[in-house]
């Protein structure tokens, strides 16, 4: 009889473990492996465009601000002398802080080029899309925007000698989604952008949780003057690239995103590969460019925006692209380890210095 109890208890204690092992098992986000092989960080070059990109894993990350980070942004805000009401508002839009999760894709790891800008608009053969969108703002060769792309009398796009590697800015959100597409890609969504910026842990910044400097981004009283001499080439300071290797995020151009903007999105978001709005009116720009002040750099830092009001002309508004990960794309040699761009050193002075960075042993 003892026996019998005690074999009775045994069976129940089993039954238990497997119960609660299968209990810890349970989570309510998808978890999915990083593809066997790919390591964080590896680099592709994509074949239409000559854009290298980078490897985002799959996997969770937090996204948004706090309570805590938005108090600080308003009372920056406040310190520098901002309208009150204006600063209420501050960071409003990246409430809550959540936990999303993304399935793996590459990113682009610089802005897109004015040299790359122009062989897609060469192609196309003019700078509206088919419903006569302007896609660009295109320029008199006599204004004082001398790194803008221009076009001359028999209707090619040209740029400035020396400016071929500045990313492109003054491109409405058409053009940069027409550019994408153009490239085989797509833009990155909102979460993709973010993730790609700030890693899974939350940091402010692409480099961490150190405040701004000149070394680490191109933003307000960096380099050059207001007036269109500001932004740096693509790949300058790479001290403040991601952890992934993903460069000029916070700050050198703002960027366009796919998604819809909306100020309480994040309200009522999903938690899995979230796509923006269904609709809207506007769409949202991340990251702060060459004369926004530093509170603009942090990675949660989100706007929205359409059409440029021809009264102000164009911000300085650029993209970068992106692209759902498929295994079919890593062919070997084209996959490298990560590596450093070689970067010409920026000077001191307000001068905009011209990079060329030394071509990386991809096959094409």
């Amino acid at each position: 009889m003892n026996n019998s109890k005690a074999n009775i208890f045994f069976l129940i204690f089993i039954i238990l473990f497997l119960l609660s092992s299968c209990y810890q098992n349970v989570t309510t986000t998808p978890q999915k492996a990083t593809p066997s092989g790919i390591e964080s960080g590896t680099l592709i070059r994509s074949p239409k465009d000559g854009m290298v990109m980078v490897y985002i894993p799959a996997g969770e990350f937090l996204m948004g601000s706090t309570d805590n980070e938005v108090e600080r942004l308003r009372n920056e805000c406040l310190d520098d002398g901002w309208d009150v009401n204006l600063c209420s508002e501050r960071g409003t839009d990246e409430l809550p802080q959540h936990v999303v999760y993304l399935d793996a894709f590459w990113i682009d790891q610089t802005e897109v080029t004015h040299a790359m800008f122009a062989e897609f608009l060469n192609e196309l053969g003019d700078f509206h899309d088919e419903e006569n969108d302007q896609l660009f703002f295109i320029f008199p060769r006599d204004v004082p925007f001398s790194h803008y792309i221009f076009r001359d009398d028999n209707g090619i796009f040209y740029i400035q000698e020396g400016y071929e590697n500045y990313p492109i800015s003054g491109v409405h959100w058409a053009g940069a989604n027409a550019y994408c597409q153009w490239a085989e890609m797509r833009l990155p969504t909102e979460a993709e952008w973010e993730k790609a910026s700030r890693g899974i842990d939350g940091q402010p910044y692409p480099w961490g949780y150190e405040d701004p400097t000149c070394i680490l981004a191109n933003y307000e009283g960096c380099y050059g003057d207001y007036h269109g001499l500001s932004s740096l080439p693509v790949g300058s300071l790479p001290d403040g690239s991601s952890q992934y290797g993903v460069m000029n995020m916070a700050a050198n151009t703002s960027e366009w995103v796919a998604d819809y903007y909306d100020q309480i999105y994040f309200s009522y978001s999903t938690n899995y590969n979230p796509q923006g709005p269904e609709f809207g009116n506007e769409h949202v720009i991340k990251g702060g460019s060459y004369y926004d002040p530093p509170m603009t750099l942090r990675s949660a830092y989100r706007w929205g925006l359409d059409y440029f009001p021809p009264h102000i002309g164009p911000d300085p508004i650029g993209f970068r692209c992106a692209q759902s990960f498929s295994h079919s794309q890593i062919q070997e040699p084209t996959i490298s380890p990560l590596i450093d761009y070689p970067i010409t050193p920026i000077p001191t002075s307000t001068s905009s210095p011209i990079f060329t960075p030394t071509s990386i042993p991809f096959d094409q």
